[in-house]
């Protein structure tokens, strides 16, 4: 016979074990191996996205992946969805075993990147910026599997699938795609639970209805989508125009790589900081810029030969969302309008209510905070030509 302590010990033994089981390790590496923190105190605020993951009771998930993508063009949002903007494969990491991470994407770079955590489903972040400091939640996760038909029934296999989640709150999107395979099925695996969720499918310029779908905590949803029986015919018989120039920096040498866009086309100056691109005119712009300088916004009526544009360094424009209180906001939308910017830009405040604004200009801006369907701010700031950083603080009444 066991006595009391005994059968008391081999009870919490067996409990032990068991929670084992069922409560699998959040890491996708041993966590020995995996430091004790990303060192965060660390990081450059210049080039760095810094954060921490956490599953939905608060506690850290260590060794999740997380991958990035950099927008090309995401100095100028362009008058398209998000998911036609080009982008280029980021830098990857993974958490350390208190869940922190330091994700390194470069000087003025803004970046999408997910969260692949081993156990729980992954999480999508989007539009962030160096400087941003962010906790991410992460759920269990659920499959979208996804089938793609001709009208006869028959699948449709490398048919392009784009599962759009709709942010209102943040005025944004994230997206997810993928490709199908013989059977004409693609499985989205583990996303995040979502309310409002836009699905279609694109093959050899035929383009299916979208549907739309919510997704659950956990389990399994399906959609299905049948293709057109022919493409899509543009009615858009506007020859385009074509504008060309030269990139320098503020010596006057050549800028390479510096990224151009109209509002029909977008590219990079080559070797010899040239470009050339089409335009449709009649008043619009022309949006030029390069991590480390200033963007600049040109009208494009007019425009003939080859124009010569120079860059000035970068400045900053950063500050904080409070309320009424003084309570930091985090996750708010901060809004950016200047005569620089091709289009109004934006950024989310983080986990502090910091947000950040580089590569900017010096002239005239407007700051605007809506969050959601509350009473928002704005300020009206000059960013000096002698101001490196020029702070500003959002109250919120």
């Amino acid at each position: 016979m066991l006595d009391r302590r005994e059968f008391v010990f081999l009870l919490l033994f067996a409990a032990a074990v068991l929670l084992a089981f069922v409560w699998p390790a959040e890491t996708t590496a041993p966590a020995g191996s995996l430091p004790a923190t990303a060192g965060i105190e660390d990081a450059d605020p210049a080039t760095d996205i810094t954060g921490v993951v956490v599953d939905v009771r608060g506690r850290p998930v260590g060794g999740a992946l997380i991958t990035s993508d950099l927008h090309l063009f995401g100095r100028a949002p362009l008058y398209l969805p998000d998911w036609t903007r080009p982008e280029i494969e980021g830098p990857t990491t993974v958490t350390a075993r208190d869940g922190t991470f330091v994700l390194t994407v470069g000087h003025g770079e803004i970046a999408d990147f997910c969260v692949r955590p081993q156990v729980h489903g992954e999480a999508m972040v989007a539009w962030r910026r160096p400087g941003d400091h962010l906790r991410i939640t992460v759920t269990d996760g659920a499959d979208v599997v996804v089938t793609v038909r001709e009208r006869t029934g028959e699948p449709v296999a490398d048919a392009r699938v784009v599962l759009l989640v709709d942010r209102p709150a943040v005025g944004d999107i994230l997206w997810h795609s993928g490709v199908t395979n013989a059977a004409g099925r693609h499985t989205f695996s583990r996303l995040s639970a979502a309310g409002v969720v836009r699905i279609f499918a694109r093959e050899s310029g035929r383009e299916s209805r979208e549907t739309t779908t919510t997704i659950p905590t956990s389990g399994r949803v399906t959609a299905d989508l049948t293709l057109p029986k022919v493409a899509r015919s543009s009615e858009d018989s506007d020859p385009p125009d074509f504008i060309a120039g030269r990139v320098l920096d503020p010596a006057g040498n050549p800028l390479p790589g510096a990224r151009i866009a109209t509002e029909c086309d977008q590219g990079m100056s080559d070797v010899s900081g040239r470009f050339r691109l089409r335009s449709r005119g009649h008043g619009n712009k022309i949006a030029i810029w390069a991590p480390g300088y200033g963007r600049v916004a040109e009208a494009t009526e007019g425009w003939s030969g080859s124009r010569d544009i120079r860059l000035g360094p970068g400045r900053v424009l950063s500050g904080r969302v409070l309320d009424a209180s003084g309570a930091v906001q985090p996750d708010v939308r901060v809004d950016l309008v200047g005569e620089d910017l091709l289009a109004p830009e934006h950024a989310l405040s983080d986990a502090r209510g910091s947000f950040r604004f580089a590569d900017l200009s010096p002239g005239k801006y407007l700051v605007a905070v809506m969050p959601g369907n509350e009473r928002g701010c704005h300020r009206r700031i000059v960013v000096e030509p002698d101001a490196d950083r020029t702070d500003v603080e959002l109250r919120l009444p």
